[in-house]
């Protein structure tokens, strides 16, 4: 009898062991789950602004780096205000030979999705990577109102020269889906910004800016006066030139944040990457933008 009550007294010990080591206590467990599920921080505006003062050019971030210049020389940070070495970049086509392809014409842009605009007498066509002429010289020059590179699988081409008119094209020379555009940007994130005009014969019934999607269809509209730059990381600029305006939206159309166009200079540049956006302002200095608008000029 005694030895079953000391053997049933060693399992009941035993147990409440077990039971006492098997993890933390609750207030513990408790602690521990909300340090997992605090967010580390991504960027530092502070840290960045210390790094940045003094600097005389700031690239947008790639790869978590952003290359700056400071005292005539090089150099490249992280988002945390941080030195560190450079991203190792792309390696780049052999420029000979693409010069070799490119010297029978006379205009001609860069290659861009592998292919490449060239001008013969003053129309638009396109070559390959082998020179091929692969979409004929048809399509008046346009050059000057329109980058005619190929990006996401399109590109704006003359269409109606009278009016100057776009419709885009895919990589084969055929119409990628009906409308009469004035780009105003290139296709971005599945989304291009342009003004789509509606034709009744010769005459223009209307016009309405906004963002179209890759069947041509008007996903965003905007305000008449209302100029739609490319959308770069969930992010796009829109300007109103009339009344001197200019802010940011997100893909939905909802406005994050007003552009100061009183502090900072409005530019083709204005565009994010990795949740940061490269400006500077209008005493010169360089600083880096948010997606709430905030600033490292704000943070110093």
């Amino acid at each position: 009898m005694v030895k079953y009550s000391n053997l049933l007294l060693a399992v009941l010990l035993a147990t409440m062991l077990l039971f006492s080591c098997k993890g933390p206590k609750p207030e513990q467990a408790g602690e521990e789950a909300e340090m997992a599920a605090e967010p580390e921080p991504v960027y530092d505006l502070a840290a960045l602004a210390r790094v940045l003062d003094g600097c005389s050019y700031v690239e947008n971030f790639k790869q978590g780096v952003a290359t700056i210049r400071k005292d005539g020389k090089r150099y490249y940070i992280d988002k945390m205000g941080r030195f560190v070495d450079p991203v190792p970049q792309e390696e780049e086509p052999d420029q000979q030979a693409m010069e070799a392809l490119l010297a029978p014409y006379e205009y001609h842009g860069e290659f861009s999705e592998g292919l490449c605009w060239i001008s013969l007498d003053s129309e638009i066509g396109f070559i390959n990577e082998q020179g091929e002429q692969v979409i004929p010289c048809q399509y008046e020059w346009a050059v000057e109102h329109s980058p005619c590179d190929f990006h996401e699988g399109v590109c704006p081409v003359m269409t109606v020269p009278e009016r100057e008119l776009f419709s885009y094209i895919d990589k084969t020379g055929q119409l990628a889906f009906p409308g009469y555009f004035s780009t105003e940007s290139d296709f971005s994130e599945g989304l291009a910004g342009v003004r789509q005009f509606f034709l009744d014969g010769d005459e223009v019934t209307g016009t309405q800016p906004g963002y179209i999607d890759h069947t041509g269809k008007m996903i965003l509209l905007l305000e008449e006066n209302d100029h739609g730059f490319p959308f770069h990381d969930g992010v796009a600029k829109v300007s109103n030139w009339l009344d001197n305006t200019a802010w940011f939206i997100d893909k939905s159309g909802n406005k994050l944040f007003d552009l100061d166009l009183e502090r900072f200079y409005r530019s083709e540049d204005n565009c994010f990457s990795e949740g940061l956006c490269a400006i500077v302002d209008r005493e010169g200095r360089w600083g880096f933008l948010d997606k709430t608008g905030r600033s490292t000029f704000d943070a110093q």
